[in-house]
């Protein structure tokens, strides 16, 4: 069995640790997205389309792009 260098081992934690946080900046950047176009549905008064976007990935991405959500 090889041992791990002093590199490898730090080089694994910091990629493990960057996957960490981008993940974690992905989710928030989710969660906005999706706040925002609650908001704005809501405005519209369109919450039939908004429970539908809820449970639908593909029709969620329809109502990103309707709205201009980024």
């Amino acid at each position: 069995m090889k041992l791990e260098t002093f590199i490898e081992v730090e080089t694994r934690a910091a990629r493990k640790k960057a996957r960490e946080e981008g993940l974690a900046e992905g989710l928030k950047e989710g969660e906005s997205r999706f706040a925002a176009l609650v908001r704005i549905m809501m405005k519209d008064l369109r919450e039939e389309d908004l429970l539908q976007a809820a449970s639908d990935p593909e029709y969620r991405q329809k109502l990103y792009k309707e709205y201009g959500i980024l």
